[in-house]
């Protein structure tokens, strides 16, 4: 993972518990539309190689998102 990748995965993960980052804040964020950024986040999730908790975690990003 990139630098970028990192972010977007941490931006993600502080966001889920409140059941996703506002399309407004993904903009201001990162310059991107939420479609955009939710694709882009799972891509990223799924090249990743994640332990148990790692993967709790990004399940919960990924339900988040409808995945």
């Amino acid at each position: 993972m990139n630098k970028e990748d990192r972010e977007l995965v941490r931006f993600a993960a502080a966001w889920a518990p409140f059941g996703g980052a506002p399309p407004g804040e993904v903009f201001v964020t990162f310059g991107m539309t939420a479609d955009r950024y939710q694709r882009r986040l799972r891509q990223i999730l799924a090249a990743c190689a994640v332990d148990r908790a790692q993967g709790r975690a990004l399940n919960d990003i990924l339900r988040n998102l409808g995945a």
